[in-house]
């Protein structure tokens, strides 16, 4: 399947889930119609990201060992916390 009909694929599914995500809202099954409505925005980013499928080689390029070294700062604070928050009485 090449980029366009990834993105078509995408676009299709996140409709048929927002009539879906309707349906569900007039039958007042909230919590479901919110379940697919994060499906919706879902699927239209995974078409976005394949429309342009170059941004895995504009993300390696910027990965240089300086910005790696920030990011990962950055995930050892998040996971340090988020440790706390799991272990904490």
């Amino acid at each position: 399947m090449d980029n366009i009909n990834l993105m078509e694929y995408w676009l299709k599914s996140s409709d048929e889930d927002y009539n879906v995500m309707n349906f569900l809202y007039n039958g007042k099954k909230n919590s479901y119609s919110l379940f697919f409505g994060h499906l919706v925005i879902e699927k239209l980013l995974k078409g976005l990201y394949a429309k342009n499928d170059d941004y895995k080689e504009s993300f390696n390029q910027k990965c240089t060992d300086e910005y790696t070294e920030i990011q990962i700062k950055n995930i050892e604070e998040v996971r340090t916390w988020l440790r706390s928050l799991l272990i904490a009485e």
